[in-house]
């Protein structure tokens, strides 16, 4: 067995110990014999090891600046929502946020301070949906929201509920407070029957194309043609 034990220094010890019954010429057991290893430099190599591998685990699903998902990891995970939903009956409403004007920021405060926003956007993301929601960077200023067993009635409510998150006050920076706003298009997968992820993927980057040229800072439903109900 392996015990542990506090050494003077405050340090935890590690022994492997093992331990054999001790016969006499008659075969009687008359003791134990035990022989203890002292392992906590195994003990701590193993622990270093799991801690390196964590690490890139980590590091390989998640966007380096703000720790969110990056992209592979996001669409792994909504390609696993939309397999649920075929089993379970069930909806997905995606939500695809673009800043505006962001560019202007990096152009005129330079990216560090562009850096900082996207770091707070995420913050303020993750704060505003529930505990098993996804949240994704998708590439540059754009965030892919996934809300399983999220219909219709919804998905646009619990969209404006992020983009006011975002928008509710200015972002500090080290160049002063940045006002920022987001367009969101949103799609919810039942509506669209049994769609795939490239296919939720153009619609509601179309539903974010309307959002932006309704004047920004507000959110697009994607809705499908009244006579062709589903993608499918």
């Amino acid at each position: 067995p392996q015990r542990r034990a506090e050494e003077p220094n405050g340090r935890t010890r590690c022994n492997l110990t093992t331990k054999v019954p001790l016969p006499d010429a008659a075969g009687q057991t008359i003791g134990i014999i035990g022989i203890s290893r002292n392992i906590s430099a195994l003990k701590d190599a193993e622990a270093e090891l799991k801690r390196v591998r964590d690490e890139l685990a980590f590091k390989a699903a998640h966007d380096y600046l703000t720790s969110l998902m990056n992209r592979g990891a996001i669409l792994e995970m909504l390609d696993r929502e939309l397999a649920r939903n075929i089993r379970e009956d069930g909806s997905t409403a995606v939500l695809l946020g673009d800043l505006d004007h962001f560019k202007n920021i990096n152009d005129t405060l330079g990216h560090p301070t562009g850096d900082e926003v996207l770091r707070e956007v995420a913050g303020r993301l993750l704060k505003a949906v529930r505990p098993y929601d996804l949240v994704g960077r998708f590439g540059g200023e754009e965030f892919l929201v996934v809300l399983p067993g999220c219909a219709a009635p919804d998905a646009l409510a619990r969209a404006d509920q992020l983009r006011e998150a975002i928008a509710a006050s200015p972002i500090p920076t080290a160049r002063g407070p940045i006002h920022i706003t987001i367009s969101v298009g949103v799609i919810v997968s039942r509506d669209w029957g049994q769609p795939t992820a490239e296919e939720i993927l153009r619609e509601v980057d179309s539903a974010l194309y309307a959002a932006k040229a309704a004047g920004r800072n507000r959110c697009s439903l994607a809705v499908p043609p009244c006579n062709d109900r589903g993608l499918g």
